[in-house]
């Protein structure tokens, strides 16, 4: 069977040429985005947060960091996990 190409499918996200993609977008599920040499894990959106891992798909991992709402004072906060005391606040 013959390949299509990306070019031929209107509104396709094209992986390998750069693309501007305009409009709202809804995921239903987290967004993943790794490095295509591996020097850093991944970079993933749940919900209100963006979180930093250090092992793909493990959002509670001793030492991941996430930027989202603190839900005490709905201002932006840092947090990083601690397997102890859950995520807590950080500089």
């Amino acid at each position: 069977m013959a390949k299509i190409s990306a070019k031929q499918v209107e509104g396709v996200v094209d992986l390998v040429n750069d693309q501007n993609i305009a409009g709202n977008k809804i995921f239903s599920d987290s967004i993943s985005v790794t490095t295509a040499d591996d020097t850093f894990t991944m970079i993933t959106i749940v919900g209100a947060y963006i979180y930093w891992l250090q092992v793909p798909n493990q959002l509670d991992y001793e030492g991941n960091l996430r930027l989202g709402p603190d839900l005490n004072t709905g201002t932006l906060v840092k947090q990083i996990f601690d397997r102890k005391d859950g995520w807590i606040a950080t500089q």
